[in-house]
């Protein structure tokens, strides 16, 4: 069968099309590759000066209010409801902000960690979990541990996302035989400045 002078027109048209989806779908990904490289330094950086005392300021939140209050020298009310550390760079920039619930049971710990970029986009989030009772674990009174990270391009698109379960000695465990009693809801705001007013905070 010949092809006519249209056919073969058509035919280069469409190769074409499918050459420059592919090319950009490469540079995507190369694009993504580079981003998250550069999100992990920085969250790496991050995580060490969050060891800085002096670069850490610790705030908590009361049952039944929402006013937050300062804490100074580690010396903590009774009642806490929830915990939040930040945590600023030299330049006085919020980069990370720790969000701790309270376990009135001790039976589970649980930690939100949301690290901003200098613009104030949030560009990683972890979300780290300890808890018994989870009936998955070799040793029987033992923690289960999850782990959560994601990180984010600008436009608040997961670029990576990585997710671990284990216990206290690193064993891996299966999320299908475990029970998570203490599974909470929880949001992950794509910038600092919808963090601050989610959770009432003025600083």
């Amino acid at each position: 069968m010949n092809l006519t002078k249209k056919s073969y027109l058509q035919i280069a048209f469409i190769i074409f099309i499918i050459s420059t989806i592919t090319a950009c779908k490469s540079q995507n990904s190369q694009q993504s590759k580079s981003i998250l490289k550069e999100e992990i330094k920085a969250k790496k950086g991050i995580d060490k000066l969050a060891n800085d005392s002096n670069a850490v300021i610790v705030l908590i939140k009361k049952p039944g209010s929402d006013s937050l209050q300062l804490i100074k020298d580690g010396k903590f009310p009774d009642d806490v409801e929830v915990t939040y550390n930040l945590v600023k760079d030299k330049n006085g920039n919020i980069v990370l902000i720790s969000e701790s619930p309270t376990s009135e049971s001790g039976d589970w710990d649980i930690q939100y960690l949301n690290y901003f970029n200098k613009s104030g986009k949030l560009f990683a989030f972890e979300r780290m979990a300890g808890f018994f009772n989870s009936e998955c674990t070799i040793d029987a009174d033992d923690a289960a541990h999850e782990d959560l990270v994601k990180y984010y391009d600008t436009d608040f698109n997961v670029i990576s996302s990585k997710y671990t379960l284990t216990d206290s000695k690193h064993r891996k465990l299966k999320k299908s035989k475990c029970q998570f009693n203490y599974d909470y809801p929880y949001i992950i705001a794509k910038d600092l400045k919808t963090y601050l007013k989610t959770n009432h905070i003025n600083i």
